[in-house]
């Protein structure tokens, strides 16, 4: 159970040439890695977007009836007033919808990520609309594209569903210009589009950047915080958590088995009073890894502190058990370091349990005193303790 600190997924800037494959490689691999940010970050996206959507949703009523108002007199030729009636009598009843629905309570993420989509493709048609209407006066579109590149950062979907989702919009907008307009004014819609379709692509590319780095980072700090340094072990609090989060999973189960070991080096402080720190240390990274190989996917290896560390292990036999701690001791008599008089061993103390129903202090205490039974047996072997 070692861990690598090594950033994978760095944010250099790539010095190879620009290829139709080497952007479509780009946005497969950002869009992987914007999956992994959104599962890490899930309920805080959710909490944000929803948050967002009520936002959106008064602000956008508001102005809907502002432009209600002016089609009632600055743009009163425009005879376009029944459009924006209806508009804000359905504006209207969206908002009541999503007062209520999302106003109180935290909705799913899946909900959410929905509901924002919608709400975003519902006002970017109305914008298409009323950059459309009215059709005689040829207009290109004046808000459209502005609009369509403040919804690519309000809302945080995958990078691959938010290129979606604005290109559709671009793509429908054009359609609509080419059936309505007339070829100059159709023009400047389509390189206005493509213009806006290629910032909303590149912001969102460049935002994923950002907060793909910043999660990298939280991570790498979240682990560094759960690890111990020099055995790259989990260290007490983590270990501790880990156990009881396997046990309260299991509570339900029939079947929930699992050993948990107390091991101490033998006589650890006479090994750093003879040979010194340094070799104290290389003994508790060597052990560390023993452990680690032990532990291997089915169970949780820790230090406790100073030359005390606990091994986890879940679905097991007390014989299995056994066999385990006979490989722990073997390994660590035959592990190699820089002073080959060194003779390490350890005392290994086993608590084995089908119960779910115990708190980690207990764990703890038993597996503790069957430590001591190893040591008033001479060390260098291990007790066991089934309940």
């Amino acid at each position: 159970m070692s861990f690598n600190f090594s950033n994978k997924t760095d944010n250099k800037i790539d010095s190879k040439p620009v290829s139709g494959m080497n952007v479509f490689k780009k946005i497969i691999s950002m869009e992987y890695r914007s999956r992994a940010y959104i599962a890490d970050n899930a309920e805080g996206i959710a909490r944000q977007n929803q948050h967002m959507l009520i936002s959106l949703n008064v602000l956008y009523t508001i102005i809907m009836g502002i432009y209600l108002l002016a089609s009632y007199t600055l743009f009163a030729d425009w005879n376009i007033s029944h459009v924006y009636e209806h508009c804000v009598k359905v504006q209207c009843v969206l908002l009541i919808f999503v007062l209520v629905r999302y106003g109180f309570k935290l909705r799913s993420f899946f909900e959410i990520d929905i509901a924002a989509s919608m709400f975003q493709l519902y006002v970017m048609f109305f914008v298409g609309t009323v950059s459309i209407l009215p059709v005689e006066m040829k207009q290109p579109a004046v808000y459209f594209a502005p609009v369509a590149i403040g919804f690519s950062v309000v809302f945080v979907y995958s990078f691959y569903h938010t290129l979606v989702i604005s290109n559709m919009g671009f793509l429908i907008y054009i359609i609509a210009s080419a059936v309505f307009k007339d070829a100059s004014v159709f023009f400047v819609d389509f390189c206005s589009s493509l213009f806006s379709a290629f910032m909303c692509s590149y912001i969102n590319y460049v935002l994923f950047q950002y907060r793909i780095g910043q999660n990298d980072v939280k991570n790498e700090l979240k682990n560094m915080a759960a690890i111990d340094q020099l055995t790259l072990l989990y260290n007490k609090s983590t270990a501790g958590k880990k156990v009881m989060e396997y046990i309260a999973k299991n509570k339900n189960s029939r079947s929930i088995s699992y050993a948990y070991m107390v091991i101490d080096v033998d006589y650890f402080k006479k090994f750093n009073d003879t040979y010194g720190h340094k070799v104290g240390d290389e003994i508790l990274a060597g052990f560390g890894a023993i452990l680690s190989s032990n532990a291997a996917d089915n169970g949780i290896a820790g230090r406790i502190g100073g030359d005390e560390f606990m091994l986890f292990l879940k679905d097991v036999t007390p014989e299995q058990a056994e066999k385990v701690a006979d490989n722990i001791n073997r390994e660590l008599r035959t592990m190699k370091i820089s002073h080959k008089e060194c003779n390490v061993s350890c005392s290994i103390g086993i608590y084995y349990s089908t119960s779910a129903y115990i708190t980690y202090e207990q764990l703890y205490t038993r597996a503790d005193a069957a430590l001591y039974q190893t040591k008033k047996n001479g060390r260098d072997g291990y007790f066991i303790h089934a309940n």
